[in-house]
């Protein structure tokens, strides 16, 4: 599957496209959403990767929590190294938050919930950002 080949050497771009024709033609297909969730951060577009993100983690959340980053060639811990040490900038401190957010969810759970409730606090309204507090609060507690 190339979709899958782009997203493990890591061109998000072209894993977008991919993974979006994966998507349409299996809707279900969470795997490919997870990846496509991913590769929506890094494509800086962040508004379908919460969108898809909060689909995911209200039909299945333990899809996401349960990911074996190295079994599964997961890129979630190095990039959320990289933006949490400025390597990989975000223009809006409430965008890394919930960059952040849904990157370590794959990773952790807590760290996660984290991230979204200090988006919440810059952004109290957001009613995406209120369900994710909402659903992984749920897991971690």
């Amino acid at each position: 599957m190339l979709a899958n080949y782009q997203f493990l050497v890591r061109n998000y771009r072209n894993a977008v496209d991919e993974l979006i024709d994966v998507v349409n033609k299996n809707p279900l297909n969470k795997k490919a959403r997870k990846k496509l969730i991913i590769c929506y951060t890094q494509t800086e577009q962040l508004e379908k990767a919460l969108d898809l993100f909060i689909d995911l983690i209200c039909e299945d959340i333990d899809f996401i929590i349960s990911t074996d980053p190295e079994i599964e060639d997961c890129p979630c811990p190095e990039l959320v190294t990289k933006l949490e040490v400025g390597e990989i900038e975000r223009k809006h401190k409430t965008n890394l938050f919930i960059e952040l957010g849904i990157l370590w969810l794959f990773c952790s759970p807590q760290k996660s919930l984290d991230n979204f409730k200090n988006a919440l606090k810059i952004d109290p309204n957001n009613k995406l950002l209120n369900i994710a507090v909402e659903k992984i609060s749920i897991k971690v507690n």
